[in-house]
């Protein structure tokens, strides 16, 4: 039950779309009084109360809005907001750890989609823009990019290095379709396959077309994450 709430606390009141202006930031939350009776509806009288900030607990300031979905490992919990993976200590919100994502100088990482927990690593898909654009609603996408955090260290995976996502395939009346990081976003979560034999097994990362543009090719992409780390070097397959 900590866990949950915590979970509500981190993900309440985001608006990308910044036409509600007036909703709480994602690391404030609202209290409520969970023994307090509901008289019009009685069978509804359970509601939740943040866990923390409070005087005592101050929590943490994300610094971005979390789109993806908070991750339980070992003894953390683990938010994606803006270019960071943020732990947080489930007890009273405190930061235990943070990790800015890499990004080619002038650029800034944007995670919407919620990273894949494989063993003691994180798999993050996530795409790059300007670094002046970085808290716009509607920012362009410079790039696609897959990283794997080592979580015990606290830091990039030196056997995986960093990945921009890229493909060219027959399009169905003809010619090629190319992916283009522009018209891509990757909305979903990082799913992981694994056959027999596999260590890590594979990282699916699905892309659809964004808000501000009219409905475009999808892209899905596969990662073989064994091959990734016997190679050392940037791995990609696509299909």
């Amino acid at each position: 039950m900590r866990w949950l709430l915590l979970a509500l606390a981190i993900v309440a009141g985001c608006d990308d779309t910044k036409s509600t202006p007036d909703l709480p930031y994602a690391d404030m939350g609202v209290d409520r009084d969970l023994d307090a009776p509901d008289a019009e509806n009685p069978d509804l009288s359970i509601t939740a109360t943040r866990l923390f900030p409070t005087e005592n607990a101050p929590g943490t300031a994300l610094g971005a809005c979390p789109y993806a979905s908070p991750l339980a490992y070992d003894s953390v919990i683990l938010q994606a907001a803006g270019s960071d993976i943020v732990a947080l200590d489930p007890n009273d919100g405190s930061q235990a750890w943070r990790l800015t994502l890499p990004a080619p100088d002038g650029e800034s990482a944007v995670i919407i989609g919620t990273p894949a927990l494989v063993r003691d690593k994180l798999v993050v898909a996530y795409y790059t823009t300007d670094t002046d654009q970085a808290g716009d609603a509607q920012p362009s996408r410079l790039r696609h990019r897959v990283s794997v955090v080592d979580l015990d260290t606290r830091a990039l995976d030196p056997m995986f290095e960093t990945i921009e996502l890229e493909g060219t395939l027959p399009a169905t009346g003809g010619g090629t379709v190319t992916f283009l990081p522009s018209n891509a976003l990757a909305r979903a979560e990082v799913v992981i396959g694994r056959q027999a034999g596999e260590t890590f097994g594979r990282a699916y990362v699905t892309f659809g077309n964004v808000r501000d543009i009219q409905p475009w090719h999808g892209f899905a992409f596969e990662i073989n994450l064994d091959a990734w780390a016997r190679a050392r070097t940037p791995y990609r397959a696509v299909w």
